[in-house]
């Protein structure tokens, strides 16, 4: 329902009864993220602090959570250092990740690169994450796409496409990670469904399959007909 307060409110009381609970500081953090994209920059600061302070804490609780380490990479390389944005912060994250998830940790750097305004470096980050990514390349059906998305973040494989489609990487691997998203989505997905559909769409007309774009062009007005990518 969006009402991000109460989820606030509710996973806070979560958390005093489950302190220890890795995933519960991990959502609420989450929470507090999206939050802060709807209110005043003024408004922000005690949001911006529970975000930072409960994904920190998620991480020490568990230190293998490959979602929180890209949250917290994320955090870092964007906030303003008035905020406790640190570059080099976000670098040790982005390490700690590829050690545990090499493809993730590639996007993680390839982020930051593209934060210091280093298109080229970001590019050449990205295409070793996707050379990593062969099983994407040999169809959806392949298990290998189930068992290596299952149990991270529900973003990725909507970001592994993004990325495939703005640096003009492998359009089939983009193709397949977007449809591995559309398939799995839900209520609880923070990224809509027709931004998915729509860059189905460019992905299918840059490898001339013209039907399918049109097809998912008019799933996303489907779902939102006041849908303007632009």
């Amino acid at each position: 329902y969006k009402d991000f307060e109460t989820a606030i409110r509710y996973y806070a009381k979560s958390i005093e009864i489950e302190p220890d609970n890795a995933e519960l500081h991990y959502r609420l953090a989450g929470v507090n993220g999206i939050r802060i994209d709807e209110i005043s920059k003024f408004k922000a600061l005690p949001y911006v602090y529970a975000m930072k302070t409960n994904f920190l804490k998620a991480h020490q609780l568990d230190p293998t959570h490959t979602p929180t380490l890209t949250a917290l990479v994320r955090i870092y390389a964007k906030l303003p250092d008035f905020l406790g944005g640190s570059l080099d912060k976000a670098n040790n994250f982005a390490k700690l990740l590829f050690d545990l998830s090499p493809i993730e940790g590639l996007l993680a750097q390839g982020f930051i690169s593209e934060s210091e305004d280093k298109p080229i470096q970001a590019e050449a980050q990205y295409k070793s994450a996707f050379e990593l990514l062969p099983f994407l390349d040999d169809g959806c059906e392949n298990s290998s796409v189930n068992s290596y998305f299952e149990n991270r973040s529900q973003n990725l494989s909507y970001e592994i496409a993004s990325i495939g489609l703005a640096f003009n990487l492998s359009s089939l691997a983009s193709i397949c990670a977007l449809q591995y998203y559309v398939a799995q989505f839900d209520v609880y997905n923070n990224l809509p469904k027709e931004w998915a559909y729509y860059k189905l769409a460019l992905l299918y007309e840059k490898i001339n399959e013209k039907d399918q774009a049109i097809q998912y062009r008019s799933l996303a007005l489907e779902i939102n007909p006041t849908f303007n990518p632009q």
